[in-house]
């Protein structure tokens, strides 16, 4: 998958996203996927950034959501209202596809999580 020449792909606005985010003490990291032609996941967008050091005192799932939170923001134009796997390794963030929006202004952030799959460690 990475060992071809494109490695990033152009963005296509009517494919699904797949997108892998991960956050530790030491940073966050990201990147969004979508299927080619052959039904193939390639990348299309990557991403880090170093935490703080406030954000080294987090707890893990609220590393890994803000990771997911900088994945998402990447894409924004992209991503809004439109499917959205993301493979993660913590399970607290099984919960974000069954999120309901409570408040008037979390109607615009409808990224319509559908599934969350744990990632192979």
């Amino acid at each position: 998958m990475f060992n071809e020449s494109p490695i990033l792909r152009p963005i296509n606005p009517s494919s699904p996203l797949a997108i892998v985010a991960d956050g530790s003490s030491h940073g966050f990291s990201w990147e969004a996927l979508q299927n080619d032609d052959k039904d193939e996941l390639h990348a299309v967008t990557f991403g880090a950034k170093a935490t703080t050091k406030q954000q080294q005192m987090y707890p893990a799932d609220e590393l890994e959501a803000i990771a997911l939170m900088f994945a998402l923001m990447s894409m924004g134009p992209v991503a809004v209202h439109k499917e959205v796997l993301v493979m993660t390794d913590n399970i607290q963030l099984f919960h974000l596809g069954m999120w309901q929006s409570i408040m008037h202004g979390q109607n615009d952030l409808d990224y319509g999580f559908v599934t969350l799959k744990a990632k192979a460690t």
